[in-house]
């Protein structure tokens, strides 16, 4: 009889230490949950809008996980072009350290908040 409940408790435990594991955030993941967002550009009045157009690159330099939040912060390089109706004029480039805030909520990751660290316009710094 004891024997039944230890294989019964271990297979409760390893059932419960398999549910908990959560996978990391991918760049991927980083750059499919910007797009659509929005963040004002340190050191301007302007924000910037994350298009599923653009090339979007993230580059992770930290992340911690903590239960059912995790915090990742990455280097973000992107542009779009700027138009004039509808001739392209340049380039728009920005590139810097934004912090992104997640929940574990419904079996993945979900996307609660952004802070702008140092994404900020480049473009005449190339």
């Amino acid at each position: 009889m004891k024997t039944k409940l230890f294989y019964v408790l271990f297979i409760v435990y390893l059932l419960q230490a398999g549910c908990n594991s959560k996978p990391e955030i991918s760049s991927d993941k980083i750059i499919n949950d910007l797009n659509g967002k929005s963040i004002t550009l340190v050191n301007s009045n302007s924000t910037w809008e994350f298009k599923s157009s653009s090339k979007i690159e993230a580059s992770e330099i930290r992340s911690s996980y903590n239960g059912d939040k995790a915090e990742v912060i990455t280097l973000i390089e992107t542009e779009e072009p700027l138009y004039y109706g509808p001739i392209k004029i340049m380039m728009v480039s920005v590139k810097g350290d934004i912090k992104l805030k997640y929940e574990w909520y419904n079996s993945e990751w979900k996307l609660m908040r952004i802070e702008n660290i140092s994404l900020q316009d480049v473009t005449n710094k190339k």
